[in-house]
């Protein structure tokens, strides 16, 4: 409505509006086919009904995903109406998921057909519903079916979904490791029977220390400051198990996050915190609604961690006290090697602006901003030969620190360091100390390890690797793995393209002095 057309009209109403375009977008809002795809088996779960094993049935193929529930609650007609109401559930904050856009937004991310069966538990009826083009939508236009009415197959509540026309593809035994690891409690207490292809998913085995009195697990039920009750089980994880460390965060069930220290050091700051392990059950506190991770600006998610941290500190005064024995101690020089591929990120940052100053913190001293030097050949003496004149170019290293001043600089974080870790599995992390942000590179790691042998060259290459990787990670927190990835790809080239400069710089220098 033009400014005219309003004019003498009086108050006027504006009303909110979905487009259909939101769906699309929400179809999109996944990391990978795996994350899309626990979605379905999420609404598989939270169809149980309470005291009653549930079995799930997955099955995945090339051409075709399927997800089966059998034994819980099911879906009546007013049920199944719901299920393809968008933003509308008929779940309760007692479920796994309960905004009413994930399993459908799942299934437009996977494939463009799908289909979903139904029968409620003890009807004689089953619903089918079945869409060719699921994920194709015109603008102003909703979806209608007609569900097609059956009879019922068994008594038992049932509910089938099934993608196929496939976009993406899930990886069978990946998806197996995944399973395990995210339904670790209702596999392990039988609530939840999962088979995939036929085989039956064994939950993720976690072993406790029990050899020390003082070292064995404890259960704890403990109480928050507003009075709601978690359930935790922390202990030291029995060596030679490839298990992340922390405290392993449920809700309802279901992984939310693991490795959480609660503000306590991690294994970057003490090796023997990589021998922490802990179950946390948080039913109580808000997740995201893609189940990435728990709300941590919720009140509850405060109180919890708060009391969580507090009940950790004897289990850190204890694992302080812990012998363990220190896989690859760093020596100085590979602490030089890591600060020299600090200045040559910074300098990749400070020339191509792929990451600001706002995106990330830090500060390097030592160092003065990159000049142009002049390079005198060497002249041969006697003859009557001319000395060339000098060749002048840009130093793509010139990050050396000026004698006798310190120059403070934005850096990309504050410090890199190597450490030794305590265990192989992660590659680096970035803590929090005295304030400042820090890159701490796991001197454990395997290629770490196998860097170190070839030669300093090789190490400082793989540094600045470990930093891209990780500070890329970071800058791109809530965005899309494609934007993640292309970001790591553009600043990996950019030094890549100052290393490729030293290299022949230093060939033409050993040419000119032979």
């Amino acid at each position: 409505m033009s400014p005219e057309d309003r004019l003498g009209r009086g108050p006027w109403t504006i009303k909110e509006r979905v487009a259909t375009r939101a769906i699309e977008a929400l179809m999109s809002n996944y990391r990978d086919a795996q994350q899309a795809f626990l979605e379905l088996i999420d609404n598989a779960v939270d169809n149980r009904i309470e005291n009653q094993p549930l079995e799930v049935r997955v099955r995945v193929t090339k051409n075709e995903l399927v997800v089966f529930n059998r034994g819980g609650e099911g879906l009546d007609p007013a049920g199944l109406e719901k299920f393809f109401s968008w933003g509308e559930s008929e779940k309760t904050t007692g479920q796994i998921g309960f905004y009413g856009v994930g399993g459908k937004a799942a299934m437009g991310f996977l494939g463009r057909s799908m289909e979903v069966v139904c029968s409620a538990r003890g009807s004689d009826s089953e619903y089918r519903v079945f869409d060719p083009e699921w994920e194709t939508r015109r603008e102003g236009e909703w979806k209608e079916f007609e569900p097609e009415e059956r009879k019922a197959v068994a008594k038992e509540g049932y509910f089938r979904a099934r993608v196929t026309n496939l976009k993406r593809e899930v990886n069978a035994p990946a998806l197996v490791a995944k399973l395990a690891d995210i339904y670790r409690p209702l596999l392990l207490d039988g609530s939840v029977t999962i088979l995939l292809n036929g085989k039956k998913v064994e939950p993720l085995e976690i072993k406790y220390a029990e050899d020390e009195a003082n070292l064995r697990p404890q259960i704890l039920r403990v109480q928050t400051r507003f009075g709601d009750w978690l359930e935790l089980k922390v202990g030291i994880l029995a060596e030679v198990q490839r298990i992340k460390p922390g405290i392993r965060c449920y809700y309802r069930g279901r992984l939310i996050e693991d490795e959480q220290f609660f503000s306590q050091p991690t294994p970057a700051q003490m090796p023997q915190i990589s021998r922490l392990i802990g179950e946390a059950h948080l039913d109580f506190v808000p997740v995201l609604p893609n189940k990435a991770n728990f709300i941590h600006s919720s009140p509850q998610w405060e109180n919890a961690a708060k009391r969580i941290h507090d009940v950790l500190n004897p289990w850190i005064e204890k694992l302080a006290k812990l012998r363990i024995e220190q896989k690859s101690p760093v020596e100085s020089y590979e602490k030089d090697i890591a600060r020299r591929a600090k200045r040559v990120f910074e300098h990749v940052l400070a020339t191509t602006g792929l990451i600001t100053k706002r995106e990330l913190p830090g500060e390097s001293t030592g160092r003065r901003p990159p000049t142009k030097r002049v390079v005198q050949p060497k002249v041969p003496t006697g003859g009557t030969h001319r000395p060339p004149e000098a060749i002048s170019g840009a130093t793509a290293p010139t990050l050396d620190a000026t004698v006798g001043e310190t120059v403070r600089r934005w850096g990309a974080l504050d410090r890199w360091e190597p450490v030794s870790m305590g265990a192989i599995d992660k590659r680096a992390d970035v803590v929090q100390e005295t304030g400042r942000q820090v890159l701490k590179i796991n001197s454990d790691y395997p290629l770490y390890q196998a860097a170190k042998r070839i030669g300093d060259d090789a190490l400082e290459l793989y540094v600045n690797e470990s930093a891209a990787l990780k500070i890329c990670e970071m800058v791109t927190k809530g965005k899309s793995i494609e934007d993640y990835v292309e970001l790591v790809n553009q600043v990996l080239a950019r030094c890549g393209e100052v290393y490729r400069g030293r290299i022949r710089e230093s060939r033409a220098v050993r040419s000119r002095n032979k």
